[in-house]
């Protein structure tokens, strides 16, 4: 499952860098999200999804809308950073 919200053609295309800039420093940031319930938790891991991702999936809409396509194989493999806590996303999806 995949949720798309339109975060990241927000931040780069439309919202001016000085509003980026305060929205990074704030210790209550406003957004888009799935609602962070014990509940909702369970209900991720009972359904085993794995990944908690920011992936830009503007591109990937267009292609399901090229193909008249929705469902498609999704894998993501976290790259090897020797130190690193974190990994940019490296995702593909296999039509």
């Amino acid at each position: 499952m995949l949720i798309r919200i339109g975060v990241t053609k927000e931040w780069d295309k439309i919202m001016p860098h000085g509003d980026r800039q305060a929205y990074a420093q704030s210790s209550n940031p406003q957004h888009a999200s799935v609602d962070g319930t014990e509940e909702l938790l369970r209900w991720i891991w009972n359904k085993r999804f794995a990944a908690g991702e920011m992936f830009d999936l503007d591109d990937l809409g267009r292609i399901c809308e090229e193909e008249k396509r929705q469902e498609f194989f999704m894998t993501s493999a976290p790259l090897s950073i020797p130190g690193g806590v974190r990994s940019p996303p490296n995702a593909i999806a296999i039509f």
